[in-house]
């Protein structure tokens, strides 16, 4: 069996739908349906059958699609060492969401390549949901989340757990009090997150706890951006404390800004994680070690 017809198994067999393999493949539906009956016409034996709408494994095609696993990750392996050999260089493969490229961020890569300037870093930006396919795929090797990525092939490195908190400029009523609650904010335009992130849906969830629906002045996935609207007078800014912290050690711009944390306290989480594979590289390892390091240096609790 050849490499791209495993790939062809173990895409239908995560989707369970055979219109969404064949658009993950780059592929038509009518050809990738001919490739697998071509596929167990040779095995002698039913992989897939049809369960409603699913394209489900048969026991046979359960065994079969767990060898298949074990195969490709090892030809990613191989072909990245290839790819090292070539280039005569190693390198990471690293996702994150938008909400997370942060100065932290750009410091922590600036930093790493200093200390290992034999391993390169190719950085995706991209959503959780782009981020988790990329990462079952071996495209990407260390991903950084807002939330656990719901797979059982999928280890959870460490990452941190902190408050989310307020950020107001000198000039807001709000400036000089040591806890805020929603109810305090009714009457504040918000610079938030755009949905979609987890912090999005526990604001309004809080807001509505209160009792009133949010007025939102600006939404973005850039922190910084939403820091200088706040810093300028126009709203107030509710995020995650290390990232607020981050930002405003980084920019003299934001320096008057105040955090303060919000009462009852809203938890916030990065995850760091990467595939469950026992060939995982020393320099996915490095790599691992130090950005899980650097996020709670000043965090409240790292998640291991």
């Amino acid at each position: 069996m050849e490499i791209r017809e495993m790939k062809y198994i173990k895409e239908l067999s995560e989707s369970q739908n055979m219109a969404q393999a064949a658009e993950n493949l780059y592929i038509s539906q009518p050809a990738l349906s001919k490739a697998l009956k071509k596929i167990e016409s040779n095995l002698g034996f039913n992989i897939f059958k049809k369960i409603g709408t699913k394209n489900a494994l048969t026991e046979q095609g359960k065994r079969l699609a767990e060898n298949i696993e074990t195969v490709l990750e090892t030809y990613q392996l191989f072909e990245k060492s290839l790819h090292t050999i070539k280039m005569n260089k190693s390198y990471v493969n690293f996702g994150i969401i938008p909400y997370y490229c942060t100065p932290f961020t750009t410091m922590f890569l600036y930093d790493f390549k200093e200390k290992y300037p034999y391993i390169d870093v190719n950085v995706t930006e991209a959503n959780e949901n782009i981020l988790m396919v990329k990462l079952g795929r071996g495209e990407i090797d260390v991903v950084m989340t807002e939330r656990p990525l719901p797979s059982k092939r999928i280890e959870i490195f460490s990452g941190f757990k902190d408050d989310v908190s307020v950020a107001v400029g000198k000039n807001n009523i709000l400036y000089n009090k040591d806890s805020i609650t929603f109810c305090d904010l009714k009457a504040h335009n918000f610079n938030i997150v755009t949905s979609g992130n987890v912090l999005y849906q526990q604001l309004m969830d809080g807001c509505h706890r209160s009792g009133y629906k949010p007025q939102i002045g600006y939404q973005s996935s850039q922190i910084g951006l939403l820091l200088e609207k706040t810093i300028l007078g126009n709203g107030i800014c509710i995020l995650n404390r290390p990232m607020l912290y981050d930002n405003i050690q980084a920019n003299s711009f934001l320096k008057d800004i105040r955090i303060i944390p919000i009462d009852p306290s809203l938890q916030c989480y990065c995850y760091v994680s990467y595939k469950k594979n026992l060939n995982i590289t020393k320099e996915v390892i490095l790599f691992l070690e130090s950005l899980t390091e650097g996020l709670t240096i000043d965090t409240r609790e790292r998640i291991l």
